[in-house]
This record gives C-alpha cells, structure tokens and sequence, in this order.
C-alpha cells in the first residue's frame, strides 16, 4: 500500500494515478525551470571560465579534454531539454506510465550529463604532476 492509499483509501485508483501523474509533471516542471530556464547562461559562463582556467594553468592537452567533456555535457542536455519541454507543454494529462518513463529518463540523462562534466576533472585530479 503506498501512501496515497493509506491517506485516502475511498479515492479511485485512477484517481491515485493522476495524482501521482501530476507530481511527477509539477517536479519535473520545476527541475526544468531551476536546470534551464533560470541560470542556464551562468552554467554555461561556468565552465568557459573553469576550461581557460585549466587552459592556463595545464595547458591545451587538459583544456581539451576538460573541453570535451563540456561538450559531450552540452550535447546531452540539448537533446533532453526540448523532449522535457514537449513532455511539460502537452495540452493532455498525461497518464502515469508516460510520467514514470519521463522521469526515469530524464535522471537517465543528468546522470550523463553530470558524468560527461566530471569525469574529465576526475581524471585530472588523478593525474600525474605536470
């Protein structure tokens, strides 16, 4: 029993459903706006700065692995960004298998994104001394 159920055992399942639907939406609503909409060009300004920071100080073998990481991040947030926002600007409710599957790719491609970021950070501060 979940705990929809439990605070409200005489609700309909498919009302539980669309409840459950909507939350999903409202959160992914709000990841989009907090990722994307708000500070998106300070992110971006970010990781230019961090890139010619490691450009000066290790030089360009670093800097372009840093580089493409950055890159590889930026093409996965380009290609889940506007599935997300099609997914948000839908007119219909949408049921809570699409929600589910929604939301499940979309941590699927933060979790990518984050790693296409770091790992190049990783492997630098591993790295032997210059």
């Amino acid at each position: 029993m979940n705990d929809l159920q439990r605070m409200a055992p005489d609700v309909a399942p498919a009302a539980q459903d669309a409840r459950a639907a909507r939350e999903i939406v409202l959160l992914l609503a709000e990841f989009h706006t907090r990722a994307w909409a708000g500070h998106a060009w300070m992110r971006l300004v970010a990781i230019v700065t961090v890139i010619a920071a490691v450009w000066s100080l290790l030089g360009m073998v670093w800097a372009a692995v840093c580089l493409a990481g950055a890159i590889a991040g930026l093409v996965l947030e380009r290609k889940i960004e506007p599935a997300l926002r099609r997914f948000l600007a839908s007119t219909k409710p949408p049921d809570l298998s699409s929600a589910k599957a929604m939301r499940d790719r979309t941590v699927g491609y933060v979790v990518a994104v984050s790693a296409a970021y770091v790992c190049p950070y990783g492997a630098l501060a591993f790295a032997a001394d210059p």
